[in-house]
């Protein structure tokens, strides 16, 4: 009798790898598109919601090898649209949840409020799943 190997530990070790390949690459996606959403939202004179940019610099993503929070703007003074110096802070960063591939956030600490009324984040979320081809469950 002929035995076949499937390797079936080396097939799942690669299917896994593509799996969070693809996962990354759909989580810069929802950060890409979550900035051109601040950036392109109604109001502030065409500006969108950036009043010093600190919010727009403050999306990051959470992988399970690392992310790019250290590459945001970090807490301090800036200069606003009015030339005016305001204090913005950074929220500390989010922990990838277990069993997760990617977390997308905005580091802003004011973000939570902006996102309610505008829905930058949601619909970066909304819009990639859907140019994904509904490969992303949504909750």
């Amino acid at each position: 009798m002929t035995e076949v190997n499937w390797y079936k530990e080396k097939v799942r070790l690669v299917v896994d790898k593509a799996i969070q390949h693809s996962i990354e690459a759909i989580a810069f996606r929802v950060e890409e598109r979550t900035k051109v959403n601040i950036s392109e939202a109604p109001g502030a004179g065409g500006q969108g919601l950036i009043d010093t940019g600190f919010m727009l610099n403050s999306v990051y993503v959470v992988l399970p090898d690392g992310g790019t929070y250290d590459q945001t703007d970090g807490s301090g003074l800036y200069i606003n649209n009015a030339g005016h110096e305001v204090e913005r802070n950074k929220a500390p960063e989010r922990p990838l949840p277990k069993n997760a591939g990617a977390l997308i956030a905005v580091g802003a600490d004011y973000a939570i409020y902006q996102e309610m009324q505008h829905f930058f984040l949601f619909k970066a979320l909304e819009d990639t799943a859907a140019e994904i081809g509904g490969l992303v469950e949504k909750f």
